[in-house]
């Protein structure tokens, strides 16, 4: 998202003989990713405070987060679409715990459902990150093992009635559940493409 600013900043550096010329790209590579970091963290902030919901914006996108880094989904085209997507979806997921109740019955049925189909869809690669069998296993053991303990956490919440955290985690799991969908569904459409 900021590829074109690292480069400018990092050939500047390159210019005053900070660093290998030939080592560039790494360094332009690393301020792209931590400059994109960096604004996730300050957009997930702004956005949580705009609902007044900064902690469980937090929460949530931690939940979701962490399972899908083992458990992959959608991938937008672009880096600009990645983010209008995740903000809305982020603003959604945050209008959705602060304005609609939701039963303590509804949370867990729809956690159990969307963890039912991470579990029967995950892991999935990307065009970037292609995933072999023996990685395949391995993603889909941490998988079970992320949404477990993040189940079992929702589960206690709700027991304890602290509902509105267990809505982020529930809530991450759909939106984890329907990003698998979505990829699956895409990933289907390329290879009838690919086949006509």
């Amino acid at each position: 998202m900021f590829h074109v600013l690292a480069k400018k900043i990092m050939h500047s550096y390159s210019e005053k003989n900070m660093f290998k010329e030939d080592d560039e790209e790494i360094y332009v590579f690393g301020l792209n990713q931590l400059l994109t970091y960096l604004v996730n963290i300050i957009t997930i902030l702004f956005v949580g405070l705009v609902f007044g919901e900064v902690i469980e914006g937090i929460i949530l996108t931690l939940s979701f987060v962490i399972l899908r880094i083992y458990a992959g989904g959608y991938h937008a085209t672009t880096p600009i679409k990645c983010f209008i997507g995740t903000v809305l979806i982020l603003s959604l997921n945050l209008a959705i715990i602060k304005f609609v109740k939701l039963s303590s019955v509804v949370c867990l049925i729809v956690s159990i459902i969307s963890g039912l189909i991470i579990l029967l869809l995950a892991p999935m690669g990307c065009e970037n990150k292609d995933l072999d069998q023996i990685e395949k296993v391995i993603y889909r053991k941490k998988v079970k093992v992320v949404w477990g303990i993040e189940f079992c956490i929702g589960v206690i919440l709700l027991v304890l009635k602290c509902t509105t955290i267990s809505k982020c985690i529930m809530l991450a799991h759909l939106t984890e559940c329907i990003s698998l969908i979505l990829e699956a569904k895409s990933e289907k459409n390329k290879r009838c493409h690919i086949r006509c």
